[in-house]
């Protein structure tokens, strides 16, 4: 295949506007309870996504886990495209908050937070037609489209409440990797339906940014770096903040509502004998009112 041209993006474009006008053919968060509705989702988004018809189901199906009242609580499927011979496997939930496709046999990451080269304007402009294509009315923005370090193209639109992603627990938003060259999808994936926020935007946080790597400072002295001392290989441990810390939601299962946070990325680095070597941990979460890290407190090492 050549290159994607413009032509092929004014088309997506133009199939994401006609297909708005069906709830099934949008990546909404619309509850998916039989086995026919499942294929149909599947079915409209592949073509949304540019898979080349016609597309025949060779298999939907419960994945055996159910909800508490015996219903599906998960949705597998497969369909073949008789466009190009690629078979495209597909996992939905049914509530329809979850969605993930993927071309069968495409070893292709998707949740890649690394991404080594910035991808150039025309493919940023594939990863907006491929977002417009699946239809979503959710306010997102663009958090990354890179190359990776496999030559594809990643790219990731994080939802938005009051202008602010989901940073951590829950990453609500849309994925994309298709080739670099041709533009062709490979696995999409999307995580909708985010818990309420308040009414009222948030406003200016109580605790701003230097307060919140403040709070990192504090747990690195009291707890990263003993622990990182008391392995006896160990002559010295410092730590490096990577990028500028986030502002965003914060939600996980069993919390009431989402807290508004910082996020701080960070490598630390342990000096031994035999030079320096650094690894990032789970980033340091701290709740942007009150101050506190938000449990656990201690990143993972």
């Amino acid at each position: 295949m050549g290159r994607f041209t413009r032509r092929a993006l004014v088309v997506a474009i133009l199939a994401a506007i006609l297909t708005l006008g069906s709830d099934d053919a949008r990546a909404q968060s619309t509850p998916v309870t039989t086995e026919s509705a499942a294929g149909a989702r599947v079915e409209r988004l592949l073509t949304a996504l540019g898979v080349p018809g016609p597309l025949r189901r060779l298999r939907v199906q419960g994945d055996g886990s159910l909800r508490p009242d015996g219903t599906v609580r998960h949705w597998e499927v497969s369909v073949l495209s008789g466009g190009n011979g690629e078979l495209y496997e597909a996992s939905l939930t049914a509530d329809g908050g979850r969605t993930e496709i993927h071309r069968y046999g495409a070893d292709h990451g998707l949740f890649l937070e690394w991404t080594p080269k910035p991808a150039d304007a025309r493919q940023q402009e594939r990863a907006r037609a491929l977002l417009a294509a699946v239809g979503t009315r959710e306010p997102t923005r663009t958090e990354y489209v890179s190359r990776t370090h496999r030559g594809d193209v990643a790219a990731f639109f994080p939802i938005l409440r009051h202008g602010h992603p989901f940073i951590a627990g829950t990453r609500y938003g849309y994925r994309f990797v298709f080739d670099a060259g041709t533009g062709e999808f490979f696995r999409f994936a999307a995580v909708e339906a985010p818990p309420p926020v308040a009414a009222a935007p948030p406003g200016k946080p109580k605790v701003d940014r230097a307060a919140a790597l403040a709070v990192l400072k504090r747990v690195f002295d009291a707890e990263l770096r003993p622990a990182a001392m008391s392995d006896a290989a160990v002559v010295g441990v410092s730590y490096a903040v990577r990028g500028e810390p986030s502002l965003g939601f914060f939600h996980r299962e069993g919390m009431d509502a989402p807290l508004l946070v910082w996020e701080i990325r960070y490598t630390l680095l342990r000096a031994t004998r035999r030079g320096v070597s650094g690894g990032g941990g789970t980033p340091l979460v701290v709740d942007a009112t009150t101050g506190l890290p938000v449990p656990p407190t201690v990143p993972r090492k």
